[in-house]
């Protein structure tokens, strides 16, 4: 099982504003280097927690049999984007979405094969996955209970 980064989230749960106001910087000198150090706080703090906090596209090749459920990865996964079987040649078949069903009551994510498909010993199941808990606003007020507006 291999998990590949395929759209990186579009923004930080804490933006660059946020964080000069917070440190007292009115410069702009060391943006560049403060929007460095944000993302990799973000990805050190979902590697530690093992959940991806802003939305983003993953992409998970399994190899081998597969049962009535599978786990995956990554966490929490909020949307099925795309399914396709790999044949040993390269060649693809996309599978309906549908066929899966994600059960995320406990960590990891389980997603249920519906359509009971089967993969012979040379094929691997690609299947893309949006995880996160959404855009930084939406993001912030399920992690700090924050009112909906």
């Amino acid at each position: 099982m291999s998990a590949t980064l395929l759209t990186a989230p579009a923004v930080e749960p804490v933006s660059l504003a946020e964080i000069k106001a917070y440190l007292k910087i009115d410069q702009d000198v060391e943006d560049d280097l403060l929007r460095a150090f944000l993302s990799a706080a973000r990805v050190h703090l979902e590697h530690m927690i093992g959940r991806h906090l802003i939305s983003q596209a993953w992409r998970i090749l399994l190899e081998g049999a597969l049962g009535k459920r599978f786990c995956l990865p990554v966490q929490p996964v909020s949307e099925l984007l795309a399914i396709a079987i790999i044949e040993v040649d390269g060649s693809m078949t996309e599978l309906d979405v549908s066929g899966l069903s994600i059960f995320q009551a406990d960590n990891p994510a389980t997603l249920v094969n519906l359509d009971g498909f089967l993969l012979s010993g040379q094929q691997r199941l690609q299947i893309d996955v949006e995880t996160g808990f959404g855009p930084r606003r939406k993001m912030c007020r399920s992690l700090c209970g924050w009112p909906s507006r």
